[in-house]
């Protein structure tokens, strides 16, 4: 993957880095401790140029300068409406999709209306984490301009601290110290550490920290085969056995509280499948929430959670409870290949909680050869979790192959896993 990596950007170096012309993109900054469907809260944004090779251009911009400029009423996702208490509509929670080009798309509208920028080449999003990863290359960054030193471990308090110091909608603040930041790092690439440099670099795209989005089709092909454009996957078998069913599974978070609980927030995914003799399948899934912040104060407090769930389109949502309560009224949408359901959920400090989601596939295991396919889709910005899962199989169904290795017992296979990035398991067996 590293030789990939490397034979996919120096094949496109002279596009991106514009060896004939300028070539312009977004960068958003996703503070992904306050998680957001597409990675995280969007408090600032940079507009980049090269030209010929160079850097033209490293403007960062504040998110409220530019919503201060936005004019027209724009109707917000009702979960902005109805949680966040937000009426209109901003570019700073414009990420509301878990497919970072849609978010992209939506985003140069609101740019558009707001500071009449557009025709950008791409765009890339990158979050607090993969910031962290990045400065570890660079060791004690000194910031001349706040008389600070930065590195890996104090990154997110040092950038927390400048915007929340002073600070009022349209201050300068943080997107000064991201400026100041982001240009020290630029001239100081000759000191990084290459090899860290490149290694870090590598583990933030694979783990969805850094997302990128270009036009040129040649160079987005080839994004797309690392797996780091941050786009949806939608559901097919990666067999060819002709009875495939589908198990896909992308739980998606947004946190509407006005805080950063996400860094005291860990999380814990189950998932247990269970065929009959008749070839249906039902399942059980529950997503646990531990908010570990000390108490409601900022940046940490209660985690407001809007959470939702992207499953099959034919999967049938038989119940939903959060810690044994009944969810009688939840959304329930179709997309495309996607059911997609979504509730609040939250947790106080020092507490756990779970949601617990149960639905069937009306696909069912036919006589002969099958395939069961489980996918799990990480989100853009989310921390590394960890993803257990097991399948109960009846008598009359026997496993012959697995893309994975579990624990199997009185027909069940177990597996648990760590959920850097998207995983797929595959699963091949007969029933009599």
């Amino acid at each position: 993957m590293h030789l990939e990596a490397a034979r996919i950007f120096t094949t496109h170096a002279d596009t991106f880095l514009a060896k004939d012309g300028t070539k312009n993109y977004i960068l958003f900054f996703y503070n992904n401790m306050e998680i957001r469907p597409g990675g995280g809260f969007i408090g600032s944004f940079a507009h980049i140029a090269f030209e010929r090779y160079g850097l033209k251009q490293f403007k960062v911009y504040d998110v409220y300068d530019a919503d201060g400029q936005l004019n027209a009423h724009i109707e917000p996702p009702k979960a902005i409406r109805q949680i966040l208490g937000q009426p209109h509509w901003f570019l700073r929670d414009s990420n509301f999709s878990p497919d970072f080009e849609q978010n992209v798309k939506t985003a140069e509208y609101f740019l558009d209306k707001e500071l009449q920028l557009d025709a950008f080449d791409g765009a890339i999003g990158i979050t607090t984490t993969a910031m962290t990863y990045m400065l570890e290359a660079f060791g004690d960054v000194y910031v001349p301009d706040f008389e600070e030193v930065v590195n890996k471990d104090n990154f997110y308090l040092k950038t927390q601290a400048q915007s929340e110091n002073n600070f009022f909608p349209g201050s300068k603040q943080k997107k000064n110290y991201l400026s100041s930041l982001g240009k020290i790092l630029f001239l100081k690439l000759d000191d990084a550490s290459p090899a860290l440099l490149a290694k870090n670099l590598r583990r933030a795209f694979d783990e969805k920290h850094i997302v990128m989005f270009m036009r040129d089709k040649a160079f987005a092909s080839d994004i797309e085969k690392l797996h780091w454009s941050g786009q949806t996957i939608y559901p097919q078998c990666a067999t060819e056995n002709d009875n495939c069913i589908i198990n896909h599974i992308f739980p998606v978070d947004a946190n509407l509280g006005v805080n950063k609980a996400n860094y005291f927030v860990s999380k814990f995914v189950h998932l247990t499948s269970r065929f009959q003799k008749d070839g249906g399948v039902s399942n059980q899934l529950t997503v646990s929430f531990t908010n570990s912040s000390a108490a409601n104060i900022f940046p940490g407090g209660r985690y407001i959670n809007y959470f939702q769930l992207y499953l099959p389109h034919n999967a049938l949502i038989e119940s939903i409870d959060i810690d044994g309560a009944v969810v009688d009224e939840f959304d329930e949408t179709q997309s495309g290949f996607f059911k997609i359901i979504g509730t609040p959920i939250e947790v106080d400090p020092q507490k756990s909680s779970s949601v617990n989601v149960a639905y069937s596939l009306n696909t069912k295991a036919q006589t002969g050869a099958n395939t069961y396919q489980v996918v799990i889709q990480k989100q853009i910005g989310a921390f590394n979790s960890d993803f257990s899962f097991e399948i109960h199989f009846p008598n009359n169904m026997t496993v012959t192959d697995q893309n994975f290795k579990s624990l199997a017992k009185n027909n069940v296979v177990g597996y648990n896993s760590s959920l850097s990035t998207d995983k797929i398991f595959v699963l091949q067996f007969i029933k009599e």
